[in-house]
């Protein structure tokens, strides 16, 4: 019967020359755990720079507004800069899902491949 790393130890399984052990069940779980990191700081990203494009392009819509002579096309670009701004923070929900959802995805299909690998050893 194979030994798992646990049985095993975790270094001296992953120095093991001839493959017969498997460390990744382990090492998957930290991966999923960068994905999860890596969703929350994307989030968090898309939110800020949301914010701050909306808080510009208003501001810069307050300045056009107020001047003697109004420019058109200023005032249409600092509005597609406010609406992508919307659009940047009605979207970081949904990417930052997507994310995981597809990190989660490989996690378990790596998890599975390495399970029928270990069930196939045994028989």
């Amino acid at each position: 019967m194979p030994h798992t790393v646990t049985e095993r130890g975790f270094f001296r399984t992953l120095f093991d020359l001839s493959f017969e052990h498997f460390v990744v069940v382990r090492v998957v779980r930290w991966f999923y755990f960068l994905v999860l990191c890596a969703a929350a700081m994307g989030f968090l990203v898309m939110i800020v720079t949301g914010i701050s494009g909306l808080v510009s392009a208003q501001n810069d819509i307050n300045a056009l507004v107020g001047a003697e002579y109004m420019s058109a096309p200023l005032l249409a670009g600092a509005q597609m800069r406010r609406a992508v701004s919307i659009g940047m923070i009605s979207a970081a929900p949904f990417v930052a899902a997507l994310a995981v959802l597809v990190g989660r995805v490989a996690a378990e299909m790596t998890i599975v491949l390495f399970s029928i690998t270990e069930s196939l050893k045994l028989r």
